[in-house]
This record gives C-alpha cells, sequence and structure tokens, in this order.
C-alpha cells in the first residue's frame, strides 16, 4: 500500500474545515429569509403573525436539512480516501 500523500491529505483537510465552516451560516440565513418572507406576505395578506411563523419553522427546517446534506457529504469525503 502506497503511502498517503500529504498534499492531498491537506487539500482533504481543507475541504472538510470550508464545507464545516459553513454550518452557523446554515442556522442563521435561511430562518431570517424565512422571517423576512413571513413578515412580508402577512403585511401583503393581512394574516399576521400566522405566515411569519410559517416561514419561520420552514426556514429552521431549511437550515437542518442543509446542515445534515454538509455532514453527510463530509462523511463521503471521509470514508473516499479511507
Amino acid at each position: 500500500m502506497a503511502a498517503p500523500d500529504p498534499d492531498r491529505e491537506k487539500f482533504k483537510q481543507v475541504r472538510i474545515f470550508g464545507l464545516l465552516s459553513s454550518i452557523p451560516g446554515f442556522l442563521v440565513v435561511p430562518p431570517v429569509v424565512g422571517a423576512l418572507a413571513g413578515m412580508w406576505l402577512d403585511k401583503r395578506f393581512g394574516t399576521a403573525p400566522w405566515l411569519l411563523l410559517v416561514f419561520l419553522i420552514l426556514g429552521f427546517g431549511s437550515g437542518v436539512r442543509l446542515i445534515m446534506r454538509t455532514l453527510q457529504r463530509v462523511n463521503q469525503i471521509q470514508e473516499r480516501d479511507e
């Protein structure tokens, strides 16, 4: 078995770090976008606070989904090189 290439290992670690560093954004951005969309739609249709709550929950769900996909991608990268 050949010795692992140090440049390839470093690249893999940097790629994993890049993917994991996007997770805090997934916790913040989708719920904020959902809340803003919900507030706008509530003002437009006079349904306050129902659309805000619906879109906020959808934003959190979207953030969790993005986090799960990112973690699966990191897991695939780690398993591929083992």
